[in-house]
């Protein structure tokens, strides 16, 4: 790709003046350089090739803006062509320069957080970041476009304020309509990487899901057992195997109701911890929305709205837990996953004659009514309380009600009783008895 030179003036079709200052960077579609205009920086993507189709593309964006906000004003966390230069030797559309040293990537983050084990982030800001993202992509397809390529290659945030900054919207197009690019492997919905349509709104959702999985779980949520065992048959990942992970063959890797793509490596131990421990059961909700109910292009209809994860994570905000050694959590961690002190338990209840299991957390200081455990004991009004211990910070359920539990854990043949007014450790693998062969529940 032939390069612009320094000191090079361009004109363009609205008239403006630009000198190239210098070269920045290839990307994967085009160079990126910075130019200057009016004594102001700008930057320049510039295509070596003249596409008619892409020029009058650009033009349609400069000219609509970019989609609106809450304010009705132009959205700042696009990135937005502001000018268009055609000559003989290419094109290119320019946008306003960004200090980029302010602003962190996705895999930078997840690299301090997860494998340096870095307290780099406050809880409240990561939810400003998902918030942040959730509003742009809902302002930009109530606006009728689709941005096709959400990944960790085009979105950059400040990792201080929360602010975003979405950039290559080259590739934003009216939804549905067809374009240059699909999107990216590992955030690509099943149906994008397959063909069965053009990437629209739902794509796009499907998208945004994979990133704040790859934000909060530090994984990609299609990438499990099936992607190691076609790797071990036939020694590469290649083209047959990506269709068939992430498109044909596509399960989610926490799937609830499948174990045909789970983690079962050692090397995801910890990728494991942090969905059992430190992602809440409502956040977990949304992506089995997306990853499990809304995978298939027959039922993606049911993936997580854009509304959906702004209203969940406003509420995330309001209610961050601070663990003593200073690490952030979403409400409804279970336990710090660096320093193990216990935030809350979960349990799984299980019924007489019933084999679906369901998941409760029990967060510290909080009253259990017994229609939160099972139907069988709802008339409980005041089950049990959730206590912990001030010395070595377990937790523990002191018994309100009239009922005497019992309790045993793995390793005993009796049973332990559990009158009114006492307590019992919530250990895990312990098995808990509300009601004698009808309710009983086990810590995990």
């Amino acid at each position: 790709m032939a390069k612009l030179s320094n000191g090079a003036t361009l004109t363009s079709l609205y008239n403006s003046t630009y000198e190239v200052e210098k070269f920045l960077d290839n990307g994967s579609q085009a160079s990126v350089y910075l130019v200057s205009h009016a004594g102001k920086k700008c930057v320049l993507k510039w295509y070596s090739k003249t596409n008619e189709r892409l020029i009058l593309h650009f033009k349609g964006l400069i000219a609509k803006k970019a989609p609106k906000d809450k304010n009705n004003q132009p959205d700042k966390r696009f990135v937005w062509p502001t000018d268009i230069i055609v000559t003989d030797d290419g094109f290119g559309y320019t946008m306003d320069f960004i200090e980029m040293n302010k602003y962190t990537e996705l895999h930078m983050l997840t690299h301090k957080l997860y494998i340096k084990n870095e307290n780099c982030i406050k809880g409240t800001v990561l939810c400003d970041i998902c918030i942040n993202l959730a509003e742009a992509f809902n302002n930009l397809h109530s606006s009728g476009y689709c941005y096709k390529d959400i990944s960790s290659n085009n979105i950059v945030f400040n990792i201080q304020t929360g602010e975003v900054l979405i950039f290559d919207v080259d590739n934003v197009v009216v939804a549905g309509e067809a374009g240059e690019i699909f999107g990216t492997p590992k955030y690509m919905a099943p149906e994008a990487i397959l063909g069965t349509t053009h990437p629209d709104s739902q794509s796009d959702r499907f998208a945004l899901a994979s990133y704040f999985f790859h934000l909060l779980v530090g994984h990609y949520p299609l990438e499990g057992k099936l992607r190691d065992d076609y790797i071990k048959t036939n020694g590469v990942f290649d083209d047959n195997g990506f269709k068939n992970v992430y498109g044909t063959n596509a399960a989610f890797c926490f799937n609830p109701n499948s174990d045909r793509n789970n983690l079962s490596h050692n090397d995801y131990a910890k990728v494991v911890e942090r969905w059992e421990y430190i992602i809440p059961l409502e956040l977990k909700e949304k992506f089995y929305k997306t990853f499990v109910k809304g995978l298939s292009f027959d039922t993606r209809v049911e993936r997580t709205t854009n509304k959906e994860w702004i209203a969940l994570f406003r509420e995330f905000k309001k209610n961050i837990i601070t663990c003593s050694c200073g690490r952030n959590y979403l409400p409804g961690a279970i336990k710090c996953i660096v320093c193990s002190k216990p935030f809350a338990a979960k349990i799984l209840v299980r019924e007489k004659d019933k084999t679906a299991q369901k998941e409760v957390i029990l967060k510290r200081d909080s009253i259990i009514k017994g229609e939160e455990i099972s139907k069988i004991i709802s008339g409980q009004t005041k089950l049990a309380e959730v206590i912990s211990n001030p010395k070595n910070g377990e937790i523990g359920l002191k018994n309100l009600s009239a009922l005497e539990w019992y309790y045993k854990d793995v390793q005993d043949a009796d049973l332990q009783r559990v009158p009114p007014n006492s307590i019992v450790t919530l250990k895990s693998g312990r098995v808990i008895a509300f009601v004698r062969g009808e309710v009983q529940v086990t810590v995990k």
